[in-house]
């Protein structure tokens, strides 16, 4: 991807002015009017994490997003990556919305400190837990902009990893690990147990692995964000007229989803 300039907003980093750009505009129309693609046109899909990272970013600017939480992900084998969650679309439980496809019950953590990348001073799993000041359970709601379930990870990493907001339940001080839930999540629509299949994950490895990994485009980790871990129920499919309920611990976030999509 070509015709790079520096973005003073994004620390120097490079910031391409034609095929990135085009890009975000392309999902960030697809944001304000609830349309999507199947797939970026062929001269501006991302060919690299990096360039995913930057439509990120301009996507934000575009937006006129000032604030973030955080969705991080360390998939097996695989760079730790992350996708912002634009403030807009995170709220307190009870939420409703219309046109979520899919839902994700989470472990979510407040940051109280900055963790910056910092490549010469690696974070420890205690750095990280030092970092955190709250925990919720939360659901994370799930749309796509690129609706190819075959498109590459950097386009699906460029569409904030499909992400479509984030509704934070019960929150908790955080004291460490030894005080985030250890059962299973209950979780239930319309007042009826939810099959799901359970995943594992482990909220604070995930943070410290991206955090020690870093390349995004908005300065890493800061304080005062949210930043979700990982599905413990992995993704599963709503429909519309649906009312969401999930507990874990005594923790739990509720969602109401009022329509299907009509794009």
């Amino acid at each position: 991807m070509a015709g790079q300039d520096t973005d003073v907003l994004n620390g120097g980093m490079p910031q391409t002015t034609d095929s990135i750009r085009r890009a975000a505009e392309l999902l960030a129309q697809c944001r304000r009017d609830g349309t999507t693609v199947n797939r970026l046109p062929e001269d501006c899909r991302p060919q690299s994490i990096a360039d995913a990272f930057l439509i990120q970013r301009e996507v934000a600017n575009l937006l006129g997003v000032s604030s973030i939480g955080w969705k991080v992900a360390s998939p097996p084998d695989q760079q730790a990556i992350a996708a912002p969650i634009f403030a807009n679309d995170i709220h307190p439980s009870p939420w409703e919305a219309s046109g979520v496809t899919d839902v994700e019950g989470e472990i979510v953590f407040l940051l109280a400190h900055d963790l910056p990348h910092r490549p010469d001073a690696p974070y420890s799993r205690e750095d990280v837990c030092a970092a955190i000041s709250n925990y919720a359970l939360g659901f994370e709601l799930i749309r796509r902009r690129v609706t190819d379930p075959n498109a590459p990870a950097e386009e699906r990493l460029a569409d904030c990893m499909v992400n479509f907001g984030l509704v934070i339940g019960t929150q908790r001080d955080f004291t460490g690990e030894s005080c985030l839930p250890q059962g299973s999540v209950v979780l239930t629509v319309n007042g009826k147990d939810r099959a799901y299949t359970p995943k594992p994950i482990d909220p604070v490895g995930f943070v410290q692995d991206y955090a020690n990994t870093g390349g995004d485009a908005f300065g890493g980790l800061r304080a005062g964000q949210w930043v979700t871990t990982g599905a413990l129920t992995g993704m599963v499919p709503a429909g519309p007229d649906e009312a969401w309920h999930a507990e874990l611990d005594g923790l739990s976030v509720d969602f109401q989803n009022l329509n299907a999509v009509t794009a």
